[in-house]
């Protein structure tokens, strides 16, 4: 299955719109033409968007319809996204099976730093000062694991423990609400196709 990324150029701005009323579109651009194609996601000021363009990590400027590829993701790591200021990319890369988080400028000639081991995909706090991510944990004789809600700064420290969940559920799809305070995720048991929203 083909999948290609479009850029959608949507007529002026839309403050509000009628309900009997319809977008009006200017054009459609497809930016891509590899099958593998991955959006993950706008930086905070909406002005670039992350993707992965088959083994390769890109930036797409919004304004202009640019294109810039960073890296291998499949050989530096896995799970970009871009932080609170736009200004680098956290990522995740396994280490002797355990996963750890890497931050990197996207403006170029520094290496990636470590900022934790023992990490998750980071989502960050509207007001761009905390993030918080799902650790898994095991005990001995556990095998399905569990995880643990977890807040840090953005260098990684400061690290505090919200909750731990019960063995097999698995988190993700995490947001934070508006005033920074309160989350909204969803849980998962193993394989099963039932899903609840917390």
């Amino acid at each position: 299955m083909k999948r290609s990324l479009l850029l959608i150029m949507l007529l002026g701005s839309l403050p509000c719109v009628a309900a009997d009323k319809k977008f009006e579109l200017v054009s459609t651009k497809e930016l891509t033409e590899n099958a593998k194609v991955w959006v993950h996601g706008f930086s905070a000021d909406g002005k670039q968007l992350l993707y992965s363009d088959g083994p390769d990590l890109c930036i797409l400027d919004v304004a202009t319809g640019g294109m810039r590829r960073l890296f291998n993701v499949a050989v530096a790591g896995f799970s970009p996204t871009f932080s609170p200021d736009g200004q680098s990319l956290y990522f995740l890369r396994r280490e002797d099976k355990r996963l750890s988080l890497f931050r990197i400028p996207l403006a170029g000639g520094a290496a990636a730093v470590k900022v934790m081991e023992d990490a998750g995909h980071p989502v960050f706090s509207p007001d761009g000062k905390t993030m918080a991510f799902f650790r898994r944990e095991y005990v001995e004789n556990e095998t399905a694991g569990s995880d643990t809600l977890i807040v840090a700064s953005l260098e990684g420290r400061g690290l505090r423990k919200l909750t731990t969940f019960s063995p097999g559920w698995f988190s993700y799809e995490m947001l934070w609400s508006p005033e920074s305070d309160r989350f909204v995720f969803l849980r998962q048991m193993g394989a099963s196709k039932v899903r609840k929203l917390l």
